[in-house]
């Protein structure tokens, strides 16, 4: 089984062609998917609240207390 993916955006007339590869014999049969990723109502406000969180005190902190617990690790050498 092959497995062929294409991201699009829904076009204004609502209308998709699918391109098959030349590998597919004539009349083969082959299952067609369309899955919609639907966006969250409060989409917006969360990337709005992320854009934010570069200035909050609490947030910044955090980052700070995290880079502090793996500043040991961040210097030690992996080799493979």
């Amino acid at each position: 089984m092959q497995a062929i993916k294409h991201t699009i955006k829904t076009p204004k007339n609502h209308f998709v062609q699918i391109p098959i590869p030349m590998s597919v014999p004539e009349n083969e049969s082959v299952d067609i998917i369309v899955m919609v990723k639907e966006q969250h109502p409060d989409y917006g406000k969360k990337i709005s609240e992320l854009k934010n969180a570069i200035n909050d005190p609490l947030f910044l902190q955090d980052i700070k207390e995290v880079a502090e617990d793996f500043a040991s690790i961040d210097n030690e050498h992996w080799t493979n």
